[in-house]
C-alpha cells in the first residue's frame, strides 16, 4: 500500500501574493534610494554653483577694487596741476588724462568700441568704468634737477629698470606733473624728444617737459622745473566692463564675464588687450559719491570726475548652468554690493 508523505515547507515556492508584496517593497526601497540620490545631486549642484558665484564675486571685487582705488593717482600728489604733453591728447581714451576716473552708464557705449555680442564685446545695458594712474611699482627717482631752461634735456633717474621705450610716463615733483612719452634711454636717463622714438605713437608735442615755469623761491633762487627726488612713473590705463565670453550665448547662464581692458606697449606699438577676470558676472551698476558729499549719484549726475571719493559697485553674478536651482527656467543668481574708496580723493 502506497503511503503519502508530506513535503517539507522549505521545498515549497512563494505564492504570487508573496512575490507581489516583495516586489512592491523592493520598488519602495529603490524609489527612496533614487529620490535620495536625486536630492543629494541637486544639493551638490546648488552648493557647487553657490561656491562658484562666491568665488567669482570675490575675484571680481578684489581685482577691480585694487585697480579702481588708485584712479587719478601719481607718485607725488594727486592734487598737482597736471599737463599733458602728448600729441592729440584727446584723440583716444588712453591719451586723455584730464580725469583719472570716468564712468559709463548702461546706454553709453565706449567712444571707440560699440556694444556687441561677440567674445570680449561689452554687453548693452551694463555700466562700465575707466581708470588711469601712475603705477607705484614702476616708479623711479629723479637724481638731477632740470631747470626751466633745460627741460628738453634727458631726465636722470636712479634706474630705468621696468620702463620701456615709448612708454607713457608722468614726471612730477611737489609742484606739478607732466605726461610724456619716453622716446629712448641713455644709461639711466630718459629721453623725451619731440615726436616718438622707434616708430612709437602718439609722440610728444615738443622736446621740453611742460612743468615750468616755477619762478623763484623765497630767497630769490630760481626753482627747478623738475626737482631732485621728483618721481617718474609708468602710466596705466584700464577699463572694467561686463562682456560676452563667447563660450555660450551672451543671454544664457555662463555667457557673460567681467573684463578688464588694459593698454599694452608692445615694441612701441600700443594696443588694448581684453582679459576675462571673472566668469558669471552678468551685470554691473555703479553709483558715485563726490568727495565730502552725502549722496550717491549715477554717472549721468556726476559733474566733476576728478572729485569722486567713493564708488558703490553692484555686481549681479549668475551660475554657469541651471542645475541646483529651484526654478528650472533660471540659474541661481546673487547680487553683491561693495564700496570702493578712492585713495587719492579722500578728505
Amino acid at each position: 500500500m502506497n503511503r503519502a508523505f508530506p513535503r517539507k515547507r522549505s521545498s515549497l515556492g512563494v505564492s504570487l501574493v508573496e512575490l507581489m508584496i516583495s516586489m512592491v517593497l523592493g520598488l519602495i526601497v529603490a524609489g527612496a534610494a533614487v529620490a535620495m540620490f536625486a536630492t543629494n545631486r541637486v544639493t551638490y549642484s546648488a552648493s557647487e554653483n553657490m561656491g562658484r558665484i562666491q568665488e567669482a564675486g570675490r575675484t571680481a571685487f578684489e581685482l577691480m577694487a585694487r585697480d579702481v582705488r588708485e584712479a587719478g593717482g601719481n607718485p607725488c600728489d594727486a592734487n598737482l596741476s597736471l599737463t599733458n604733453g602728448l600729441n592729440a591728447p584727446t584723440g583716444n581714451w588712453w591719451k586723455n588724462w584730464n580725469n583719472g576716473l570716468f564712468g559709463y552708464n548702461g546706454t553709453t557705449a565706449f567712444p571707440d568700441v560699440a556694444f556687441g555680442t561677440t567674445a570680449g564685446a561689452r554687453v548693452a545695458g551694463t555700466e562700465a568704468i575707466e581708470v588711469k594712474y601712475g603705477e607705484l611699482p614702476r616708479t623711479v627717482n629723479v637724481t638731477a634737477a632740470l631747470t626751466d631752461a633745460n627741460l628738453n634735456q634727458p631726465i636722470a633717474v636712479g634706474t630705468v629698470t621696468g620702463l620701456t621705450v615709448n612708454d607713457l610716463l608722468v614726471a612730477c615733483d611737489y609742484r606739478g606733473a607732466t605726461i610724456f612719452q619716453a622716446t629712448g634711454f641713455s644709461g639711466n636717463t630718459i629721453l623725451h624728444a619731440s615726436g616718438a622714438g622707434s616708430g612709437g605713437s602718439p609722440g610728444n608735442t615738443g622736446a621740453s617737459l611742460l612743468l615750468g615755469p616755477h619762478g623763484n623761491d623765497k630767497d630769490g633762487v630760481a626753482m627747478p622745473g623738475l626737482a631732485v627726488n621728483g618721481m617718474v612713473s609708468k602710466l596705466k590705463a584700464s577699463r572694467w566692463y561686463v562682456g560676452c565670453n563667447g563660450r555660450v550665448a551672451c543671454d544664457q547662464p555662463g555667457g557673460r564675464s567681467l573684463y578688464q581692458s588694459s593698454l599694452v606697449n608692445t615694441a612701441g606699438t600700443f594696443s588694448v588687450v581684453n582679459d576675462e577676470i571673472a566668469n558669471g558676472v552678468s551685470n554691473m551698476t555703479m553709483l558715485y559719491l563726490p568727495a565730502g558729499g552725502t549722496a550717491y549719484t549715477n554717472a549721468a549726475g556726476v559733474t566733476n570726475w576728478g572729485a569722486i571719493g567713493a564708488i558703490k559697485v553692484t555686481l549681479t553674478i549668475t551660475a554657469p548652468d541651471r542645475s541646483g536651482s529651484t526654478d528650472s527656467n533660471n540659474a541661481i543668481t546673487r547680487t553683491t554690493q561693495h564700496v570702493i574708496s578712492l585713495r587719492n580723493n579722500l578728505l
